[in-house]
């Protein structure tokens, strides 16, 4: 992928009660959970923010270059997947997070 045309934004679904030390955990267990059951190589997102604002690398070798991610199907060429870390279809993400 030479450049990104659009960004995805995402949740994880995971639970909104969560302490900025948790983040990293949380991160790995999302990236075993895409691994192990997705069956997938890494994890499917290219980066993945907290409710902190901290931005976690997600799917190797993205933060320097363009990088194909598992975040949409069927939209994956030429995008970046970038998600927010719990469940935000009745709340909003933390503005920390959406600033980042």
């Amino acid at each position: 992928m030479e450049k990104v045309k659009a960004v995805f934004v995402h949740h994880t679904t995971q639970t909104n009660s969560y302490s900025c030390a948790d983040s990293p955990a949380m991160v790995r267990a999302l990236h075993t959970y895409h691994v192990k059951s997705n069956g997938w190589k890494d994890l499917g997102y290219n980066f993945v923010v907290d409710k902190c604002g901290t931005i976690f690398e997600g799917r190797k070798g993205g933060v320097d270059r363009a990088v194909m991610g598992a975040h949409t199907y069927g939209f994956n060429r030429d995008t970046a997947g970038i998600a927010v870390m719990g469940m935000h279809t009745d709340t909003l993400a933390a503005s920390a997070a959406t600033t980042a």
